[in-house]
C-alpha cells in the first residue's frame, strides 16, 4: 500500500549536534524509520518537526532581538562617551 504522507525530506540532509537532519529537523530515529512508518505514524512525526520549527523560530527571534539591544545598548553607551 503506498502511503498518502509525503516526506518532509528537503534533500539538505545534515545532521546537527543532537542528530536532527537541519534540512527537515527530524530525527535520525525518524528519518531512518519513515519508510517503513505508517500515515498515523508519519503524521505524528510531521506534528513533531511543526513544533520544532515554531521553537527554532523562536529562539532564532530571541536571539535577534538580544543581538538587537546589545547593539542599541553598546550605541547608547558610545553617544554617551562623545557627550
Amino acid at each position: 500500500m503506498t502511503s498518502v504522507v509525503a516526506s518532509p525530506c528537503v534533500s539538505q540532509c545534515s545532521l546537527d549536534e543532537n542528530q536532527f537532519c537541519t534540512g527537515c529537523l527530524r530525527h535520525v530515529s525518524e528519518v531512518t524509520q519513515w519508510s517503513q512508518a505508517s500515515d498515523a505514524e508519519k503524521e505524528a512525526i510531521l506534528r513533531k518537526i511543526a513544533e520544532r520549527k515554531t521553537l527554532q523560530e523562536r529562539e532564532k527571534r530571541e536571539i535577534s532581538r538580544e543581538a538587537r539591544e546589545g547593539r542599541e545598548a553598546r550605541e547608547a553607551k558610545e553617544t554617551r562617551k562623545s557627550d
